[in-house]
């Protein structure tokens, strides 16, 4: 997508959250209700697609100096686990806890702290 990476990075995860708010059953049968191993299967592969992402994007963001030095494709693994925890909850039952806006905000501001984002001006 058009932006720097950091930009794509804040983009991407709130595409992955945004989907997930709008789309809950499918989301939480991919994040986290029990299932069948075929079904655990999906899983992994949906977290590798968006892991993936995640990772050249960071890895983009290092190589323009606007993210610190740091392994891509753990920041990518980190993140998609804690993007997935955070989700499971407001998931399962969405009339409690955050407002589904404000969670994809908190996420976003999460991500690009964990990745060592310089905060904005």
């Amino acid at each position: 997508g058009a932006g720097d990476p950091v930009e794509r990075l804040a983009l991407g995860v709130g595409v992955f959250a945004r989907r997930a708010m709008e789309r809950r059953g499918l989301a939480h049968a991919l994040l986290a209700a029990p299932a069948e191993p075929a079904v655990g299967q999906e899983r992994l592969e949906f977290r590798r697609r968006y892991r993936a992402v995640f990772a050249e994007v960071i890895r983009e963001g290092v190589d323009a100096g606007l993210l610190p030095r740091q392994d891509p494709e753990i920041t990518a693994a980190a993140l998609t686990g804690a993007i997935g925890e955070v989700l499971v909850d407001p998931l399962a039952a969405p009339a409690e806890g955050l407002e589904a806006g404000r969670l994809v905000d908190e996420l976003v501001a999460m991500s690009l702290r964990c990745a060592g984002a310089r905060p904005a001006a």
